[in-house]
């Protein structure tokens, strides 16, 4: 029965039993408890088996004596379960319920728990479902896919894998993932060589695929995998190791942040994004501009910017649109932004469902990274698609070898 427990409780659970009071519940006034409680108390929780995450057994011990001391100053008295009868109406989508029988015997939830097939009462629709408490062990059952693309330089894939090696979990946790473009017959010898070396799949695309057509392949192997979330790296994207403690990038926000993998995939899972970028600041592009705005149609444009339509003649505009953010949060100290962020092919950590929204519903036989940045755009603005930056910059941009401009290819 215990082995099933934890699935079944992210925050704090109570069995009910359906109570049918007039003028008492456990000799605690009825009227009194209904006014406490903020409705009519339906159901009594049982005080025989309750609990949860040690984080919400915090909480709840804090509101239970809060509400004992406050009942009994005011003449109140009944047993525990009036209490917790209190704290379930109260706040039910932090105490959750199971609905027992009128007996009120446990013994259906533990039925319940051995056959798999606990239901529990849902959540009213003007409460917002409980950000779920992500511990160690919770990630450490996730597979997640890292993939960097690359392209003719080994010495480029090297010294981004240098970098990460700085930061070790980076290498270690993932399954990794080398997408090769190459089109140099001794880049790709040597390439497969660093791959081994580092536990890489090797993955030859066939061709110079362009940057996007190499985004649109990552994108591919995981939706097909069973992994659970995945970063895409291309092989000039470096992470910012400890030596960068206390700088700062342009924008005023930290270069390196430790324990970066965990926070990113507790953020994730907590928030319920599709994707989560890595980086506020970008190479040309920070994430409080919104870039979309220079690549989306025109009626488009217009439709969301009646009042600024109209794009330069040439370059950038320094008045352009700003990004619409919503609320600030944090995780462990690490604070992020939800909102209309960008899409950008800068590293982020994406889901599932992200994936799937944004890569495989819909599929561009020539993507550019401008059609994605469009497309996301406007499905956020439909509601579909939910996104976060970090307020951070642990990830830089750092090319030491170039290619031939006529080699460069989007898609």
């Amino acid at each position: 029965m215990f082995r099933q427990f934890n699935k079944y409780v992210d925050s704090f659970l109570f069995l009910g039993y359906p109570y049918d009071a007039t003028d008492e519940i456990h000799g605690f006034n009825f009227e009194q408890m209904n006014e406490i409680a903020g409705e009519k108390v339906k159901y009594v929780c049982r005080g025989g088996l309750f609990g949860g995450h040690k984080d919400y057994i915090r909480e709840a011990n804090g509101t239970y004596y809060s509400l004992l001391n406050s009942t009994l100053e005011k003449g109140l008295m009944g047993t525990e379960e009036s209490i917790f009868a209190i704290m379930a109406h109260k706040e039910p989508h932090i105490y959750r319920n199971f609905m027992l029988d009128g007996n009120g015997l446990v013994v259906k939830f533990t039925e319940a728990l051995v056959k798999d097939n606990v239901k529990l009462q849902p959540i009213p629709k003007n409460y917002k479902p409980t950000p779920k408490v992500i511990d160690q062990e919770h990630i450490s059952n996730l597979k997640t896919n890292l993939y960097i693309l690359t392209f003719n330089f080994p010495e480029q894939l090297l010294h981004t894998i240098e970098s990460m090696k700085k930061v070790p979990e980076w290498l270690e946790k993932p399954h990794l993932v080398l997408l090769d473009n190459s089109t140099n017959s001794k880049a790709k010898t040597k390439n497969k060589r660093i791959a081994k070396k580092y536990n890489f799949e090797y993955i030859h695309l066939g061709k110079n695929s362009g940057i996007c057509g190499g985004r649109q392949a990552a994108a591919e192997h995981f939706h097909e995998s069973d992994a659970d979330y995945y970063f895409f790296f291309e092989d000039d994207m470096t992470s910012n190791n400890q030596e960068e403690e206390g700088n700062f990038c342009r924008n005023g926000l930290r270069k390196y942040i430790p324990n970066l993998y965990e926070i990113l995939h507790k953020i994730i899972i907590k928030e319920d994004f599709d994707f989560l970028k890595l980086s506020f600041t970008e190479v040309y592009w920070d994430n409080n501009i919104q870039t979309s705005w220079y690549n989306v149609p025109q009626n488009i444009r217009t439709e969301f910017w009646p009042d600024y339509d109209k794009l330069p003649i040439n370059g950038s505009d320094p008045n352009a649109p700003r990004t619409k953010f919503n609320i600030v949060n944090n995780v462990d100290g690490i604070s992020y932004i939800d909102g209309e962020v960008t899409y950008t092919n800068w590293p982020m950590i994406m889901s599932k469902k992200g994936n799937q929204k944004v890569f495989i519903d819909t599929k561009w036989a020539n993507p550019y990274e401008q059609t994605w940045m469009s497309y996301v755009f406007q499905e956020q603005k439909k509601g579909n698609i939910k996104a976060a930056v970090l307020l951070a910059s642990p990830i830089w941009h750092d090319r030491i070898k170039y290619y031939k401009p006529e080699e460069r290819r989007e898609n």
